[in-house]
């Protein structure tokens, strides 16, 4: 699993009264998006995303502690571009892929980063 980067800068923002997202700028990202500060997303039923312009890291556990992970880049852009990564070989990449991060930061739209939930069952599945 990869851990929270620390050190990275961020801004807590206030949902429903009592709950604190964190939005990381853009700008701030490494090449893996593992320093956007990570929410745990407790019930999926109810998950809203920050809608502030930045970058925000969700996870959900599923039984067998099976994470979905997301990144959420949000831009000022009516467009979102959706990625989910291809082929992975787990020798050489940490969980969760946000692949194709570094280009589309460059593109001016929004962009979702989802990492497949399959992949922490068995360390041998390349995805």
């Amino acid at each position: 699993m990869a851990p929270d980067r620390p050190g990275c800068w961020s801004r807590l923002i206030r949902v429903d009264g009592r709950t604190l997202l964190s939005v990381t700028p853009v700008h701030l990202l490494d090449e893996t998006g593992w320093n956007a500060h990570l929410s745990t997303v407790p019930a999926r039923e109810r998950f809203t995303p920050v809608s502030e312009l930045g970058a925000s890291r969700y996870r959900f556990t599923y039984e067998g502690q099976r994470h979905l992970d997301a990144l959420l880049v949000t831009k000022d852009s009516d467009t979102l571009v959706v990625s989910l990564h291809g082929a992975l070989n787990r020798q050489r990449f940490e969980l969760p892929p946000f692949e194709r991060l570094a280009t589309l930061l460059s593109w001016y739209v929004s962009s979702m980063y989802f990492g497949d939930p399959t992949l922490w069952m068995d360390r041998t599945i390349w995805g």
